[in-house]
């Protein structure tokens, strides 16, 4: 996939635009999972599984990542 192709997220109705690829962490959490990343039409960056569900849609990694909690604690102090 080349940077600027444009993909369908479930729950958004504008496409994004793919920026690359990226291992989901931050500092010392994750899960270390290949991601995807792309800006959404308001240039805000979001995290992507890999591969599209069986619709063709992509899914925002936060919403499947098993350490999504891990990322709300360490952005809530």
């Amino acid at each position: 996939m080349r940077p600027g192709t444009l993909l369908r997220v479930a729950h958004l109705n504008d496409p994004v635009t793919f920026t690359g690829v990226g291992v989901c962490r931050r500092g010392l959490i994750g899960c270390r999972q290949r991601i995807l990343w792309a800006r959404t039409a308001r240039k805000e960056p979001i995290a992507l599984n890999p591969a599209p569900n069986e619709h063709g849609y992509y899914v925002a990694h936060q919403a499947t990542c098993p350490h999504r909690a891990w990322f709300r604690k360490a952005t809530a102090g």
